[in-house]
């Protein structure tokens, strides 16, 4: 197998106006997969700026490929592009916001709006009087000859006439100063160079591989958006965008608090309906012109199916947010279950629920999907199928998933962990936070599902690490009780029901009393530990190691380590 590495070639420079042209032509396009033009205009300003003062400003991707069925998009910016099929095209994996700003401002056509700020925002010209890129209204360019249109300055025929109107406008005292500084920008522009690294693959899979790992910003191309891009149909062909239809499974989803799922999790689950290999997709077989065919069907049954996974989620287990859940591979799995359910098995549905919710909780709390590869994660897609079969007895079902010990607590608390989410989600399944300000009852998944709440607040604020950072020194409250809250507990010691709906024993209260933050923190993760194990007690699960065992594991371990996260 040729090494996909080897189709890269060396860096290239290509001059802007060289790459305007080539937008012009169709031998260069933007693939569906690029997300929409977000710069701001004060962004517009600054790579133009840099371009002048001869600044980098990052290279492009490109690939070139024959490929036929890459659907890209039909403007750059506020310019059309030409439909015209070419034989080998390239395609601008990374520099889309770069390429359109440049393409966009210099070949805007001279009857543009400019009313509203979407519009105004790729006016933009060259101050020859303050010698600074400025925005403009369209019906200003005459008014104010200082004010060189930057779309008048890349082409020559538009420059000769813009030096032209220059002479007859400008002032004889300044107009020689100011036809060199309309000269400089024209050099400055023409001359500069953008580097372009090229890839020249035959092979789609090697391209969605590279998609994924070289990026110039940092944003890494997701395997939706290049499924999105590859079996993307308009309405002559059959009218199929999946990206559109992850959108609305996201909606749905978002009714149970799993709008925010990631996006990779809803297309395994479209994968595996369309009988596709859901760890590692075949993109060969998705830019088939039929692919659409396999898609559109496996689309709708894998909508169903996460809804009722989601629905299971909220209802059976009681999660309310998918900020929550431990592992995105445990919504992927409990849609895998459902796909494989027919009209034979809704008893074995029934049966299985009670399992489900043992298997949910044992891997929320053993870690089995944070080390899980691609053969472990299709394995466990085997026995929820077989599950959902009613071929699988629950001996077998638990011992595959039970292959390891609880968890403790981890030293440290991020909420990237999925043991500490797992925590969280058994604190307020089993208390109800009170609010020490007021008394009243608080909804911690509504705190916890706010994307305001980047943290919540301290008991002991500002204690070094790891003391500082251990998770019993955390607590669900709101944001607006500030950073620390001892203080507001201080005077609560009659208030049995606020200290017990956030784990402080009576003895744990005293040594916050005494400003005794190991002893306060050990006694009341020893309660935050008594809470789980009688929670996975009930389940059927076991019990989690006592406190000394947190010198064991680190919960770094397991942090974005899920395979389908």
């Amino acid at each position: 197998m040729p090494d996909p590495m080897s189709s890269i070639s060396a860096p290239q420079i290509i001059p802007i106006y060289e790459l305007i042209d080539r937008v012009a032509s169709g031998e260069l396009r933007i693939p569906r997969f690029q997300r929409p033009y977000v710069w701001s205009p004060e962004d517009m300003i600054e790579l133009f700026d840099s371009i002048f003062n001869g600044y980098p400003i990052g290279s492009l991707l490109i690939w070139e490929t024959s490929l036929q069925d890459v659907s890209s998009l039909e403007k750059l910016g506020p310019i059309n592009l030409t439909t015209e099929v070419r034989s080998t095209t390239s395609y601008v994996v990374d520099g889309h916001q770069r390429l359109a700003t440049l393409v966009g401002v210099l070949s805007l056509p001279a009857d543009f709006p400019s009313e509203t700020m979407s519009e105004w925002r790729w006016w933009i010209g060259y101050d020859l009087e303050n010698e600074e890129f400025v925005h403009f209204k369209r019906r200003s360019e005459d008014s104010n000859p200082t004010i060189v249109p930057l779309r008048r300055v890349i082409q020559t025929v538009d420059f000769a006439r813009l030096t032209r109107d220059l002479a007859t406008n400008l002032p004889d005292d300044k107009l020689d100063t100011y036809l060199e500084r309309a000269d400089r920008l024209n050099r400055k522009l023409r001359d500069y160079q953008v580097p372009a690294t090229v890839m020249k693959s035959a092979s789609l899979d090697d391209a969605v591989n590279i998609f994924a790992r070289v990026n110039q910003r940092g944003r890494d191309m997701t395997a939706d958006q290049m499924v999105s891009a590859l079996s993307f149909r308009d309405e002559t062909e059959g009218a199929f965008n999946l990206s559109d239809s992850i959108d609305a499974i996201l909606q749905d989803l978002s009714t149970f608090g799993f709008g925010e799922t990631e996006r990779k999790t809803v297309l395994q689950s479209v994968l595996f309906a369309a009988g596709l290999d859901f760890t590692k997709p075949t993109y060969e077989k998705l830019v088939s012109r039929d692919s659409h065919e396999t898609l559109r069907p496996a689309v709708e049954e894998a909508h169903k199916a996460l809804i009722s996974s989601a629905r299971f989620l909220h209802d059976e287990i009681g999660l309310k947010s998918d900020r929550l859940l431990p592992y995105a591979s445990q919504l992927s799995m409990l849609s895998f279950y459902m796909l494989s359910l027919d009209s034979n098995s809704q008893i074995a549905a029934t049966q299985s629920a009670d399992q489900l919710r043992k298997w949910f909780w044992t891997t929320s709390f053993n870690g089995w999907y944070a080390g899980a590869n691609t053969t472990d994660l299709r394995k466990a897609a085997e026995r929820m199928k077989f599950l959902a079969h009613g071929s699988l007895d629950c001996e077998q079902f638990d011992a595959f998933f039970a292959d390891r010990p609880l968890r403790p607590l981890p030293k440290a608390f991020d909420r990237r962990s999925a043991r500490i989410r797992a925590s969280l989600a058994v604190q307020l399944l089993e208390r109800h936070p009170v609010d020490p300000r007021n008394g009243e009852t608080l909804n911690g998944f509504d705190i916890l599902r706010d994307p305001e709440t980047r943290d919540i607040p301290y008991f002991f604020y500002g204690l070094a690490s790891p003391l500082g950072s251990r998770p019993a020194n955390r607590i669900i409250l709101p944001r607006d009780c500030g950073r620390s809250v001892r203080d507001l507990f201080l005077d609560a010691a009659s208030n049995e029901e606020l200290l017990a709906s956030h784990f402080i024993t009576e003895t744990a209260f005293m040594a916050l009393i005494s400003d005794d933050a190991i002893e306060f923190m050990n006694l009341r993760e020893d309660e935050i530990t008594r809470v789980e194990n009688d929670f996975l007690n009930r389940v059927g699960i076991g019990s989690i190691s006592a406190r000394n065992g947190n010198q064991i594991w680190n919960h770094s371990d397991e942090i974005v380590n899920d395979i389908s996260s």
